[in-house]
């Protein structure tokens, strides 16, 4: 899928840019840890007007995190690490977005789930369409997942190329971390 990489949003109204279908999972989660699961999900929806379609697409996030289904009245900052985040990334689907932007996801998370997370991001991007902004430091393991990559060195873009290409060749460009 291809992003509008011309789109500039760094000094956008926030409503703005979620109206744009962009949707943000910030570092360190941002949930709100007394509210339960759906009640952090509803209001991921609080720009949508069609109340049968937040139904559905809370519906969707679910089945794509059934722990969360099974732990819908729970209030979230009674959960895990893990189980947050999962939290966060549904309250971003549920806006809806064409394009997600996730900062940091792994950070805190036992290894076996960061492939977990970045799997499911995958599983976003193949199931809803949406496009994936990934700011990771676990180099390898973003690359594995990613179709494109950029490398960055103090917030300038250094290094543009297929990720792939990054992964085998990353004598290359690696002396710059």
């Amino acid at each position: 899928m291809l992003v509008n990489m011309h789109l500039d949003v760094s000094n956008g109204d926030p409503s703005a840019n979620v109206r744009k279908g962009i949707a943000l999972v910030p570092q360190g989660r941002g949930v709100f840890p007394d509210l339960t699961v759906i009640e952090n999900l509803a209001l991921g929806a609080y720009t949508q007007s069609d109340r049968a379609a937040a139904r559905t697409r809370m519906n969707d996030i679910l089945e794509l995190f059934p722990v969360l289904a099974e732990r819908r009245a729970q209030q979230v900052g009674t959960m895990s690490g893990g189980q947050q985040q999962m939290v966060a990334v549904g309250t971003a689907l549920m806006q809806q977005p064409r394009l997600m932007m996730m900062d940091e996801p792994s950070i805190g998370l036992a290894p076996v789930l960061v492939q977990r997370v970045l799997d499911t991001a995958l599983a976003i991007n193949r199931r809803f369409g949406t496009a994936i902004v990934l700011v990771e430091q676990n180099i390898k393991t973003a690359l594995r997942m990613a179709s494109r990559a950029y490398v960055m060195k103090s917030g300038r873009i250094v290094l543009e190329r297929p990720a792939a290409e990054l992964l085998e060749a990353k004598d290359s460009w690696w002396e710059l971390y």
